[in-house]
């Protein structure tokens, strides 16, 4: 019984070291959020960006769960060049 396990425990571990590694870490996530109400706000006076970004506080959780572990860092990596909301938009469809 003890070795199935064990090669299911190295399978595991094999697509973890290959796959794992290729998903954004919360801390690539949480420059993707920043970067996005960034990008939001942007041309707007600062007193609307500060309140903008206030606000974007409650939604920043959400937002690393959703992210963490699940975005690509192909996507992640597109959404930090981005120079617009449009340009950020579209690489989800990438």
């Amino acid at each position: 019984m003890g070795k199935p396990i064990y090669g299911v425990l190295l399978g595991l571990i094999f697509l973890c070291i290959s796959g794992c590694s290729q998903q954004a870490d919360e801390a690539t996530c949480d420059q993707v959020y920043n970067h996005m109400v960034k990008l939001k706000s942007l041309g707007e006076p600062a007193i609307v960006r500060k309140v903008n970004a206030d606000k974007a506080e409650a939604k920043r959780f959400p937002f690393l769960e959703a992210c963490v572990g699940k975005f690509s860092l192909r996507m992640t990596q597109c959404l930090l060049g981005s120079s617009g909301i449009v340009a950020f938009k579209k690489c989800n469809h990438e």
